[in-house]
C-alpha cells in the first residue's frame, strides 16, 4: 500500500480527492434529503389524521392536495442557501412550465459538473486541474442554457396560440358573457401553455382579484410581452370604457401581424444565421478531426501553458464574434 502511494502523481491524488469530495457531498445531500422527506411524511400523516377527525376524509384529501402544491423539494433546504438569488431562480424555473425546484436545479448543476469533470479527465486525457475548470464551467452554463431553452420554447408556443385564445374571449363577449367567464372558457378549450396561464388567471379571479391584475401577475410566469399587452388593454378599458370585444379583436389582429413580421424577419435572416452557425462550429469540428487523426498534436494545447493562453484567446474572440453576428440578425418588434 505504501509503495502504491509513492507511485501516485500529484494530479492523480488531486483527482482522487476531488472525486471523494464529490461523493461525500452527494452522500450528505442524500442523507439530508431522506431525513427531510421522512419528516415531511410524518407531518403529512399527522395532518391527515387531524383533519379527518375534524372534517371528514374528503376535506382531508383536499387539504393534503393543497400541501402537495408546495414547490419546495427534498433538496431545497440543502441547495437553497447555496444558490445565488433564489427568488429570481424560482421565477425562472416557474417560467419553464415544468415542476423544477431550486433544489433539483442545484442538484443538476452538481451532477453536470461531476460528469463533465470525469469525462474530461478519463476520456479527454486532460489534467485534473483543467478538467475541474471545465467541469465547473459546464455545471454553471449547461443547466442555465437548458432552462433558458425551455423558457424560450414555452414562450414561443404561448405567443403562437394566444391570438386564438383572445378570439375565444371576443366571441364570448359578443355573446354577452362577462370577462371572467370568457377567461374560464379559454382555460377549458385552449391547449398548453395557454390553458395553464388562463387557468391561473381564472383561479385568481375566483378569489377576488381583478382580471387585469390577474393577467399582470400571470405574465411573470411566462415572460411574454404579449400577455402584458392583454393586461394593459384590460386595464385601460376598465378606466376609459368602450367596446371591450372590439378592443380585444384589434389586439388579436396586432398579435397575428407581429407573428407574421417575426416569421418574415426569420426567413430573411436565415442566411446570416446559417453563416454564424457554420463559422461558429467550424473550429470545433476541425479540432475534433485533429483529435482523431493526431491526438498527441491536438492535446498539446491543454498541456502547454502557452496553449492555455491560445485557447482562452480563441474562445473569447469566437464568443465575441458569434455574439455580434447573432445580435445583428436579431430584431425587436
Amino acid at each position: 500500500m505504501t509503495d502504491l502511494l509513492k507511485h501516485l502523481t500529484p494530479d492523480v491524488m488531486f483527482a482522487a480527492v476531488a472525486v471523494l469530495v464529490a461523493v461525500a457531498v452527494l452522500a450528505g445531500v442524500y442523507v439530508i434529503a431522506s431525513m427531510n422527506l421522512r419528516e415531511r411524511g410524518h407531518r403529512r400523516s399527522r395532518l391527515e389524521r387531524a383533519v379527518s377527525r375534524r372534517r371528514g376524509p374528503k376535506q382531508a384529501d383536499e387539504v393534503v392536495s393543497l400541501r402537495r402544491l408546495d414547490p419546495t423539494s427534498r433538496f431545497d433546504k440543502f441547495f437553497g442557501p447555496l444558490l445565488p438569488r433564489p427568488e429570481k431562480l424560482r421565477i425562472r424555473l416557474r417560467q419553464t412550465g415544468r415542476k423544477i425546484s431550486p433544489g433539483q436545479f442545484g442538484l443538476g448543476v452538481l451532477l453536470t459538473a461531476i460528469i463533465a469533470f470525469a469525462m474530461m479527465w478519463h476520456l479527454g486525457g486532460l489534467s485534473p486541474t483543467t478538467s475541474l475548470v471545465v467541469g465547473l464551467a459546464a455545471g454553471l452554463l449547461l443547466p442555465n442554457f437548458f432552462v433558458s431553452t425551455l423558457i424560450r420554447r414555452r414562450r414561443e408556443t404561448f405567443v403562437d396560440k394566444l391570438a386564438d385564445g383572445i378570439d375565444v374571449m371576443v366571441r364570448g363577449l359578443k355573446a354577452g358573457l362577462p370577462v371572467s367567464e370568457t377567461v374560464v372558457a379559454v382555460a377549458n378549450e385552449a391547449k398548453s401553455p395557454v390553458k395553464e396561464i388562463f387557468t391561473e388567471v381564472a383561479d385568481r379571479v375566483r378569489v377576488g382579484a381583478q382580471v387585469d391584475e390577474a393577467f399582470a401577475q400571470a405574465a411573470e410566469n411566462i415572460a411574454a410581452p404579449e400577455l402584458k399587452f392583454l393586461s394593459i388593454t384590460l386595464s385601460v378599458q376598465k378606466e376609459t370604457g368602450g367596446n371591450l370585444a372590439e378592443t380585444l379583436e384589434n389586439l388579436s389582429e396586432i398579435l397575428r401581424k407581429r407573428r407574421q413580421m417575426k416569421m418574415k424577419i426569420k426567413a430573411v435572416s436565415s442566411e446570416a444565421r446559417a453563416s454564424a452557425t457554420i463559422l461558429g462550429s467550424l473550429p470545433f469540428v476541425m479540432f475534433g478531426i485533429l483529435l482523431l487523426v493526431n491526438p498527441r498534436y491536438a492535446t498539446e494545447l491543454f498541456h502547454d501553458p502557452r496553449g492555455h493562453m491560445l485557447l482562452a484567446a480563441g474562445l473569447g474572440s469566437m464568443a465575441l464574434g458569434i455574439g455580434v453576428m447573432m445580435k445583428m440578425v436579431r430584431f425587436e418588434i
